[in-house]
């Protein structure tokens, strides 16, 4: 699964997932008489001052038709997030599937302006 950066709130999902994969997870899920469907679970994994993670605060997003993206709109800027896509049973147990890497969004102020600094190469 890759997590890339739009822009401060947006981001976009890709995720390959083999059928056996899929195939597993069901088996497992297999006498349990609830719907089953396959979601993006989103962790804020951003890191205080002792470098753990501030919050221990996730999102789910149903995942609609067959597909292997998704655009996505995170709520916080300048934040690390990390996303698993899985299948989500009896309304509470989360099976993952998949796990992203971790992406962290830029701030929405202006970059700070800085001044240049330049060199010179002896020729």
């Amino acid at each position: 699964m890759y997590f890339l950066a739009k822009d401060p709130h947006w981001t976009f999902l890709w995720w390959k997932l083999r059928a056996t994969d899929v195939e597993c997870a069901q088996q497992r899920m297999e006498g349990i008489n609830v719907q089953v469907q396959f979601i993006l679970r989103v962790h804020d994994v951003t890191e205080g001052p002792l470098g753990l993670p501030t919050r221990n605060e996730y999102f789910d997003v149903e995942v609609i038709g067959h597909t292997d993206h998704w655009y996505l709109y995170v709520p916080r800027a300048n934040r690390a997030y990390c996303a698993e896509g899985g299948f989500l049973y009896n309304g509470t147990r989360f099976h993952p599937l998949v796990r992203s890497n971790v992406l962290v969004l830029p701030p929405e102020t202006p970059a700070y302006p800085r001044e240049e600094m330049w060199s010179t190469l002896a020729l």
